[in-house]
């Protein structure tokens, strides 16, 4: 199953495991090396300071492409220490995918500055927020009426884990609605058109980290 489905070199992936006090620790590293049998990785960083995981221990692995988030539970079968510290695992022998990568959408409320061209050609800029966020798209919560509509093109720029992502993006849908106090809400539904790889990889993980928090909580 999935046998399209390839790690490579330099690919960020995340791994969770259980530490010696039975705590999950979860962080992000870098795929090395794929071999034929076994997976190398960079031993991930947290707070500076390498975190090596024992010999043995069973880890699970995250990791995504164009299309899909996916899973794999393997183990710990050398540590190597050194300049470049390094963990070897054992590849994997089944994938489970967990979702369509562009159709994960998680809530998260996010500071969001969007700005268009109006109809004299001069740059307009609203300061609103996210509702939720996904590969391809979010969805914006404004306070005050627009003149935006669908099919409309805009920019924007916000935050995530400190990265600043800026993209364009196509209007989709309209909306408005009343929140628990009775205040109009003005909604837009938004796909992004053009991204950077960089802020592409930075706004997929940072989606995909979210979606694993909700697992856990039996919430997605």
């Amino acid at each position: 199953m999935f046998n399209k489905v390839k790690l490579r070199n330099d690919q960020n992936v995340q791994i969770e495991f259980y530490n010696y006090m039975d705590e999950i620790v979860r962080c992000t590293t870098t795929v090395d090396d794929v071999q034929e049998d076994r997976i190398v990785l960079l031993c991930p960083i947290v707070d500076r300071l390498p975190v090596f995981i024992p010999v043995g221990t069973n880890i699970n692995v995250y990791f995504w492409d164009a299309c899909a988030f996916y899973k794999f539970t393997t183990c710990v079968l050398e540590v190597v220490k050194g300049h470049v510290p390094l963990i070897i695992i054992s590849k994997y022998t089944e994938l489970e995918r967990i979702q369509n990568r562009q159709h994960v959408r998680v809530n998260t409320c996010l500071e969001v500055k969007l700005s268009y061209e109006d109809d004299k050609k001069e740059i307009q800029t609203i300061i609103c927020q996210s509702r939720n966020i996904s590969g391809g798209g979010i969805m914006l919560v404004l306070d005050k009426p627009h003149p935006l509509k669908k099919k409309d093109d805009i920019n924007l720029d916000f935050t995530l884990n400190d990265e600043q992502i800026k993209a364009t993006g196509v209007i989709i849908r309209t909306d408005t609605e009343r929140d628990d106090h009775g205040d109009k809400k003005y909604i837009l539904a938004v796909k992004f058109k053009s991204i950077s790889e960089k802020d592409t990889q930075a706004l997929v993980q940072y989606v995909f980290q979210k979606q694993i928090e909700l697992r856990r909580k039996g919430l997605l």
